[in-house]
């Protein structure tokens, strides 16, 4: 009759301890704040006189509005819905605001476009497709991959573009 050999514990502690490490950076990246999106690491750089408000706007010495774009045109119209969201916010004509491609920074990427391609029907709303979407969107606003495509151009920056005409408007103001 044979023995048993005693098992080895060094897979299972091995197991066990990568999964208490995933779990603690999955914990430690979740309480994170969100990254602003107004500020980038690189400026919005400025010519002439002009005075850039926040990573977004800057405005000339003759009132002209010039808004950071980061987005490429393709039939959507984010040309035109974007800069009218910063031409609301500080109440000017549209006319007067013109677009300018935005520097290469982590506050322009789309953290929409990730989360809306996921094979996740939009109606789910399990623990486990809501924790991926939620996922999903920290990484895209962590790694700010400026990209355009799935019609989400409008959903991704509308929210800062105001929040950058608006701050703006409050920084004029103020001053």
């Amino acid at each position: 009759m044979e023995t048993a050999k005693p098992r080895s514990k060094a897979r299972r502690n091995f197991l066990l301890g990568g999964l208490a490490v995933t779990g603690a950076l999955v914990v430690g990246w979740g309480v994170m704040p969100a990254r602003q999106r107004l500020t980038g690491s690189v400026p919005f750089p400025v010519h002439d006189g002009e005075v850039a408000l926040n990573g977004w706007v800057k405005i000339a010495p003759d009132g002209t509005v010039t808004v950071a774009m980061p987005r490429n045109e393709m039939g959507q119209g984010v040309h035109t819905a974007l800069p009218m969201l910063v031409a609301e916010e500080l109440d000017v004509p549209l006319s007067a605001v013109r677009i300018e491609n935005a520097p290469i920074d982590k506050i322009y990427g789309d953290v929409t476009i990730l989360p809306t391609s996921l094979p996740i029907h939009p109606d789910s709303r399990g623990v486990v497709q809501s924790a991926v979407v939620w996922l999903t969107r920290k990484a895209a606003r962590e790694f700010g991959i400026m990209v355009t495509g799935g019609s989400s151009s409008v959903r991704d920056s509308w929210q800062p573009m105001r929040e950058a005409g608006a701050a703006a408007r409050a920084a004029l103001v103020g001053a």
